[in-house]
């Protein structure tokens, strides 16, 4: 019960950071997208 207790806390967390990666990810490709895009223009 321990074990399983202690895991599901850690894998909330990794979620939430994978979740924030991504966000960051796609917003970093946004930022790189449009500042293309402004140099283009």
């Amino acid at each position: 019960i321990f074990e399983i207790g202690t895991e599901s806390i850690p894998v909330r967390y990794q979620l939430q950071v994978q979740q924030a990666e991504i966000r960051s990810l796609l917003i970093t490709s946004d930022g790189v997208i449009i500042a293309g895009t402004g140099n283009g223009a």
